[in-house]
């Protein structure tokens, strides 16, 4: 629970499918993608996984994925 986290509010886990370091933490079908519309976060959600599709651990932050930027963007406006 981000609660448990010193203090986190919210926590959203964007991960790739071939992620060796880590994956879902709270999604029962972690190989399931969730559909985020436009790339917008629900504001009563506090904690959730997305699975951004294939690839491993890199390229998070790399520009590739709008997906990434766009959330970020949401959530720190």
């Amino acid at each position: 629970d981000p609660d448990d986290l010193f203090g986190v509010s919210k926590w959203i886990n964007l991960y790739h499918s071939g992620d060796y370091v880590g994956r879902a933490l709270w999604e029962p079908e972690p190989d399931r993608p969730m559909p985020l519309g436009d790339n917008a976060i629900p504001d009563e959600v506090d904690k959730m996984d997305v699975l951004l599709g294939a690839g491993a651990h890199t390229h998070y932050l790399d520009g590739d994925d709008p997906r990434v930027r766009d959330i970020l963007r949401s959530e720190l406006e």
